[in-house]
């Protein structure tokens, strides 16, 4: 049977250790949540925490034909800038959360026809900050992201102030009907991301990811772009505007679960010792 100083150790030991792992979920770095902060930083409101604005197409196009490393599902696209507003979003399952809604499917690139049915489009938002750079070697990004449907891609870009970037892409999957989809993000339902910028870790599976410029810094990233890519079908047209959307629901730079636990696991040792001391 423990002995009371024992089951005492054992008990601040348990609380230490959730301490650390619940700083890693309820204190983030950085972050962008709720309809207020999501218009705030759409119509770029100095009290925001960073301006939202859409990428141009002949932009994202270009930033594309530079670097072949983009799949041939983004070099072959047709690119459009994008239309953003924020609004209570339903998945699939009927849940509603506050998100910043894209829709593409006009205003396309120099010399690009509107889409037809079947077309592959794409368009992307930035997200720049108003402060300095939030990464470091024990950041991690993470993002809420409802994504129409299967034939299609998401992904995400981190700049930083040389031009450089790092790439994530993610395909869009259906593991009830295709058990090679698994692991894949699924459509249709609120999904949460998260990357390792170091590390290139992510929960989901992606089909690639890449660093464009040798000279790529962390510490100096600007801003973050939000990439879509999909084949465009009128089933999933906005019925008001005709345009096929995507939505986020967060953007936030947690602190790495792995460095908080490292960092709890110093802690509990720090005490288990000087209790032996005693």
């Amino acid at each position: 049977m423990l002995r009371p100083k024992t089951l005492k150790l054992i008990g601040v030991l348990c609380v230490l250790l959730c301490l650390c792992v619940g700083a890693a979920r309820a204190s983030p770095v950085f972050g962008i949540h709720g309809l207020r902060e999501w218009s705030a930083a759409l119509q770029g409101d100095p009290s925001a925490p960073g301006v939202i604005r859409p990428v141009l197409a002949d932009d994202f196009q270009l930033l594309v034909r530079e670097e072949q490393a983009w799949p041939e599902e983004y070099q072959t696209a047709k690119f459009f800038t994008p239309h953003l507003y924020v609004e209570e979003h339903m998945d699939s399952h009927e849940h509603m959360e506050p998100a910043l809604v894209m829709q593409w499917g006009d205003q396309g690139a120099t010399g690009q026809d509107d889409p037809q049915p079947g077309d592959r489009v794409a368009a992307a938002w930035d997200f720049i900050y108003n402060e300095d750079p939030p990464f470091d070697q024990t950041n991690m990004l993470e993002f809420s992201i409802h994504a129409p449907w299967p034939c299609m891609f998401v992904s995400v870009n981190m700049f930083d102030g040389q031009g450089n970037y790092r790439e994530w892409i993610w395909h869009v999957g259906d593991p009830d009907r295709n058990p090679d989809d698994e692991g894949k993000i699924p459509f249709c339902t609120w999904t949460t991301v998260q990357v390792n910028p170091v590390t290139l870790w992510s929960n989901y599976k992606y089909e690639t990811v890449f660093t464009h410029g040798a000279g790529f810094e962390l510490s100096t990233i600007q801003y973050i772009r939000f990439n879509e890519n999909g084949v465009w079908s009128q089933e999933y047209q906005d019925p008001t505007t005709g345009l096929v959307w995507n939505a986020w629901n967060h953007v936030e730079v947690q602190p790495e679960p792995g460095t908080m636990l490292l960092l709890g696991g110093g802690l509990l040792a720090l005490v288990a010792r000087r209790r032996r001391k005693r």
